[in-house]
C-alpha cells in the first residue's frame, strides 16, 4: 500500500487482509520489531525477503514499503 501519511492505507490494509485472507506487514513496524533501524536499506529488504520466504500465509499486503 502507498499513500500520503494519514490517507487510511492501513485501514484499508487491514480491510483488504481481512477480506482476502492475507496478512498485512507494516515494513517501519517489521523493521522496529526486528531491531533493524541501525542497519542500511540493502540489508532491511534481505531480512524482509528472509521473512516473507518464512511466511506460511499465501498473501501478504506490505504497507509503507520504500
Amino acid at each position: 500500500m502507498i499513500g500520503s501519511q494519514g490517507s487510511g492505507k492501513s485501514t484499508l490494509s487491514r480491510k483488504l487482509g481481512e477480506r482476502t485472507n492475507a496478512k498485512c506487514i507494516s515494513y517501519n513496524q517489521f523493521v522496529k520489531d526486528s531491531g533493524l533501524n541501525s542497519n542500511d536499506d540493502d540489508s532491511l529488504v534481505l531480512a524482509l525477503i528472509q521473512s516473507l520466504a518464512d511466511e506460511i500465509s499465501p498473501r501478504v499486503i506490505i504497507e509503507d514499503f520504500p
